[in-house]
């Protein structure tokens, strides 16, 4: 059964294997744990059975929530991992009383940007040439205040 929990530095092994599963050129051990030791940062992780099949982090800048990352093992996408990470981050921001979600996609993931629209983000812009391969990023967000706040 899959749970999820705030993270904390003892999750930086674990976050690390996500990493390095999902991404090229994945964030470094070093930095994981650096970044779960930021005032400013909430990381969340999803479990299978006390293993940790994914996480999803943001940093607080301002009133914003930049996500910094969501990602999840190959065997579990496409069941709601990745969704429920997202809905762990969006409810914890709107706690904090954040006002708006901010995060860069690549352009060519599809799948990301689909789960992102899906949650009420739309392109705001782009960043060109954002990633080592040149590759440009698209910058998403979603309105964190109620319908009629705004």
């Amino acid at each position: 059964m899959l749970t999820f929990r705030k993270a904390d530095v003892s999750d930086t092994d674990s976050i690390a294997a996500v990493e390095n599963e999902c991404f090229e050129k994945p964030y470094s051990r070093q930095m994981i744990q650096r970044d779960l030791q930021l005032p400013f940062a909430v990381y969340f992780v999803a479990q299978d059975g006390g293993q940790v099949v994914g996480y999803g982090g943001f940093w607080q800048v301002a009133d914003e929530c930049h996500i910094i990352s969501i990602a999840v093992c190959e065997r579990y996408r496409l069941q709601g991992v990745g969704s429920s990470l997202l809905c762990q981050i969006r409810a914890e921001a709107e706690k904090m009383g954040l006002v708006m979600m901010l995060l860069e996609v690549r352009k060519s993931n599809a799948a990301a940007r689909r789960l992102y629209e899906k949650h009420g983000f739309t392109q705001c812009g782009i960043r060109k040439k954002y990633y080592e391969n040149d590759e440009d990023a698209l910058l998403m967000n979603a309105s964190l205040l109620k319908e009629g706040l705004q």
